[in-house]
């Protein structure tokens, strides 16, 4: 490694060049520029927001990021809400009749729900976050993942004629819907808080 020092004195720039050999590697040279006064101009990589929040260029906020997602769960949870009411009424029909149709008009239902809940789903996991909210918002995206989970077995049992483990599978995205809106409450998330519950704001997150 050589290390050469070179000043600028008109910009009152100071440049570090550091070269760096290895093997038949081409040479990487890495040129470090470092204010030798100051108040010297130059660019930054962050910005600073309306409420005075600074973050790196590139990376939304907290405000950003939860404006977003609520946006995305908003527009879900207008198809989630009403094919979640269809599923617990055809649940409720093929439990106290069962027959073929009513099996096969659950099944149509679930296979929506489930498609409907992987779109909110990777629509929520192609948004940037602040990196330093990544856990809390793994906290959210951790049971939904696990009810989408449940949904597409619940589909594939009905399917297969398994009512059983259908239920079992229903029961098992009920039993995640708590967790999932106290998880989406917690960080802001009102929008989401019923993507799967079929409720919305405070009231799923009470539930």
């Amino acid at each position: 490694m050589r290390l050469g020092r070179r000043r600028n004195p008109a910009a009152g720039i100071e440049l570090l060049t550091v070269q760096i050999s290895r093997g038949v590697l081409p040479t990487l040279t890495v040129t470090l520029a470092t204010c030798a006064i100051a108040g010297c101009g130059g660019s930054s990589s962050t910005t600073t927001t309306g409420a005075g929040t600074t973050a790196a260029a590139g990376v939304p906020t907290k405000a950003e990021f939860v404006a977003k997602a609520n946006a995305v769960c908003a527009t879900a949870s207008a198809q989630t809400g009403k094919l979640l009411s269809e599923v617990e009424a055809a649940t409720t029909a093929a439990l106290s009749a069962p027959s073929a149709h009513s099996a096969a008009q659950l099944a149509g239902l679930v296979a929506q729900l489930h498609s409907a809940a992987l779109r909110v789903l990777g629509e929520l996991q192609s948004l940037n976050p602040p990196a330093s909210d990544r856990a809390a918002i793994s906290q959210f995206l951790t049971p939904l993942t696990h009810a989408i989970t449940g949904l597409g077995e619940a589909d594939k049992a009905i399917t297969s004629g398994h009512a059983t483990q259908a239920l079992s599978s229903l029961l098992t995205l009920q039993s995640k819907t708590p967790q999932l809106a106290a998880a989406a409450h917690a960080y802001g998330l009102t929008g989401c808080e019923g993507v799967l519950s079929g409720t919305s704001g405070s009231a799923a997150a009470a539930g």
